[in-house]
């Protein structure tokens, strides 16, 4: 159908290439947090939304003629989990809580492919902090003390200088 996983007019993953991205991350930690893997993301129909989503069309001046459908993921009821979600720091800081000590605290850098994240990849962690910020800011790291860190980024910047190296 039209439920893809990147935005055909777009250059971004939709929320079902989110759910994919976030099931890879969560299956390479697994080993080490067994209790994140643990979480259920078992998902119903994808819901439409009245959002295109990303779309090029817009700034072509083509959008009522080039539409394309976004939809947006929804969990299973025994995979729904109470999260809170503060985005109070506005588009470029979100912060994903749950009451479940089990799971450890993330700190996630990212660019704008990390968007569509926290609300999927958020719910495997206690504690989720997502900085739209490309490199790590290793102070806010010792502010936060994660258990686990987190760079998501577009294979696009591969072509850019290198983000700094983590020693």
């Amino acid at each position: 159908g039209d439920d893809h996983a990147y935005f055909p007019l777009g250059t971004h993953w939709t929320e079902r290439g989110a759910l994919a991205g976030t099931r890879a991350i969560v299956r390479s930690l697994a080993a080490a947090f067994p209790a994140s893997a643990a979480v259920p993301d078992d998902v119903l129909a994808p819901r439409l939304l009245a959002d295109p989503g990303d779309s090029l069309a817009l700034q072509m001046y083509l959008g009522d003629v080039i539409t394309q459908r976004a939809y947006a993921v929804q969990f299973a009821p025994g995979a729904s989990r109470p999260i809170s979600m503060d985005k109070s720091g506005g588009p470029r800081e979100v912060v994903v809580d749950q009451a479940d000590e089990a799971l450890p605290r993330a700190l996630v850098f990212h660019d704008s492919f990390g968007m569509p994240l926290p609300p999927l990849l958020g719910r495997h962690f206690s504690h989720a902090l997502f900085r739209w910020q490309p490199d790590i800011d290793f102070a806010l790291v010792e502010r936060e003390r994660p258990g686990v860190v987190l760079q998501v980024l577009s294979d696009r910047v591969l072509s850019l200088p290198p983000p700094r190296e983590v020693e």
